[in-house]
């Protein structure tokens, strides 16, 4: 037989992906249960009949996946190995402790893959969610309610954030009631808070209020909210109450007279007896002042050389917003160093690794640290921490849910190789791990790095890979990752990473923000404008122009305000 030119191009064995067949698949889920073909499970929630698909349900849903897998083994143990007749025969539910407005949404959301969801069901649908065992829902709900925190609807997140265990919604909840207690106080569900979540909030150091005599309303007012249940909690909590001799003539004068009209305590105790009671037992707080927020500016080098004259930049100062001006708070706990990075974890400044100024020349060798400051301000002292288990510089850091994470920068003696692990820091424990590296790069260096609702963000800066000749490049990096730390997994944001591509917006260390649940993209090149992304929606605005001034700035969020430094 005479062979052919083409034969050695013939195909042996070919795989056929065809995508439309799952799009088909679940099209005819929607169909059937529309027309209610092949219904063999009634769920009931609050007296409505859901009519479902049990196959669907199983492959989709961990709870009913677990139920079903539950209820296949009872028939194996009690004899019925085949169970045919109980496979089927259709199933009922009886469903408990979810709303048919949240279920309805999460049935949607089975049979279409889309889920919608707005201020009025959330709270349903993350109750259902997280009963049903959708940690993704759950996390989206609880990232949207981020964005909606308000004086109506802070207490209601707090208890619903603690009661399903989402750390940083109650964080961010309880930081609007610290932050706006005046507001809160007259809220009906202010009464509902437990006496550990009140003190909580009133023995917080930074609690913002104008006087204590706010933090003495709130316990009264919470006290007569309890019909008199609380009220031998009463001297136990005025304790926490700030209070200096110089407020107590005030303090009798505002709250505790016969015909005062602020809080009427005259049906639970009389005022004179609850002055007696306060004046006695905890006229003078021995408690600190409550602390005030400031900004604090690290300079990223101690010293710098400029025509033979080297200058000093080894102060750290912090922005008085009583006196408006800026003061010294500090000094750096070493010098000779360049290329360390600053973060805050629970209100105390943390200084990690960092590179010695004397050694320019990339081809010497360097002098790279591992070393880990922290400075309270409270104690105004530097105090020396477990070093990082690698040597690092150029890195990124960031605080999220109590630890502290450092991710990338150099860390070889010689050359200019970059890493894509990170570590993360337990204050208590005082102790450095590991964390998975990042996706689809070798290493990275100078990036943005910013923890959201549980999750940290990374994008900007400088990337390495190896080229076809196994030798290291570098390019910037315009991708971006999130860190999920229950999975120690990174995953690649392709909208983000889009975005950032198509508008060429280029950040580095410092550029971005989390706030109120979105993230801030600070790109101030002239021209550009700077960007909020949406982590529930996925989708990525222009904010605002940029001024186009300060490249290489300081960024920060104070006193609601976007504030831009030095640079």
């Amino acid at each position: 037989m005479k062979l052919s030119a083409l034969d050695e191009y013939r195909t042996v064995e070919f795989i056929h992906h065809n995508t439309a067949i799952q799009t088909h698949i679940m099209e005819h889920f929607c169909q059937c249960r529309a027309s209610k073909r092949f219904i063999d499970l009634e769920v009931e929630v609050q007296g409505v009949i859901f009519p479902c698909h049990k196959l669907l349900l199983d492959s989709f849903c961990p709870y009913f996946a677990a139920s079903f897998s539950f209820h296949e083994e009872s028939l194996k143990a009690s004899g019925m190995e085949n169970g045919a007749e109980e496979q089927l025969r259709e199933w009922y539910y009886l469903m408990n402790g979810v709303t048919v407005a949240g279920f309805s949404r999460l049935l949607d959301y089975m049979y279409t893959s889309e889920l919608q969801v707005n201020v009025e069901d959330v709270i349903d649908v993350l109750r259902c969610a997280d009963f049903l065992q959708f940690r993704n829902v759950v996390q989206l709900c609880s990232g949207f309610m981020q964005q909606h925190i308000t004086a109506e609807t802070c207490l209601q997140v707090l208890f619903l954030a603690q009661a399903h265990d989402l750390q940083d919604l109650y964080e961010k909840a309880l930081t609007f009631i610290t932050t706006n207690l005046s507001d809160v106080i007259h809220q009906s569900e202010f009464g509902n808070l437990s006496s550990e979540n009140l003190i909580k909030i009133i023995s917080n150091s930074n609690l913002e209020v104008s006087s204590e005599a706010l933090v003495i309303q709130a316990v009264l007012t919470w006290v007569k909210a309890s019909n008199t249940e609380q009220i031998s909690l009463l001297p136990d909590l005025l304790k926490y109450a700030r209070i200096r001799p110089v407020d107590l003539q005030e303090l009798k004068k505002m709250y505790f007279s016969e015909d005062t009209k602020i809080i009427s305590m005259q049906d639970i105790v009389s005022p004179q007896y609850l002055w007696n009671m306060f004046s006695k037992d905890i006229a003078i707080s021995s408690l600190p002042d409550r602390l005030t927020e400031v900004l604090v500016i690290v300079s990223r080098e101690t010293e710098r050389k400029h025509r033979g004259v080297v200058k000093d930049l080894s102060t750290v100062y912090f922005y008085d917003p009583e006196a408006l001006r800026w003061e010294k708070m500090t000094k750096l706990p070493f010098d000779n160093r360049h290329f360390y990075t600053a973060a805050v974890l629970n209100n105390i400044l943390y200084l990690t690794g960092g590179l010695s100024i004397d050694s320019h020349d990339i081809n010497c060798t360097k002098i790279v640290f591992n070393d880990c400051w922290s400075y309270n301000p409270s104690a105004e002292g530097w105090t020396e921490r477990q070093s990082m288990l690698i040597p690092r510089y150029n890195h990124s850091s960031s605080a999220m849910q109590g630890k502290l994470y450092v991710v990338g920068g150099r860390a070889a003696s010689t050359g200019l190789n970059l890493r894509g692990d990170g570590e993360a820091y337990d204050p208590h424990a005082d102790q450095w791990t590991m964390i998975s590296p990042l996706r689809c790069v070798s290493g990275i260096g100078n990036a943005a790095l910013t923890a959201l609702d549980g999750k940290l963000y990374i994008c900007g800066g400088t990337y390495s890979y190896l080229d076809r000749r196994n030798e290291i490049n570098f390019d910037s990096y315009l991708g971006a990752q999130v860190y999920d730390p229950e999975e120690d997994l990174w995953h690649e944001l392709l909208v983000l990473e889009h975005e950032i591509t198509k508008n060429n917006i280029r950040v580095s260390s410092g550029d971005m923000l989390a706030v109120d649940g979105f993230l801030l993209l600070l790109d101030d090149d002239v021209g550009k404008s700077h960007y909020i992304y949406n982590p529930v929606s996925r989708s990525v605005s222009s904010l605002v122009r940029a001024h186009g001034h300060h490249r290489f700035a300081g960024w920060a969020v104070y006193k609601g305000c976007l504030v831009c430094t030095g640079g």
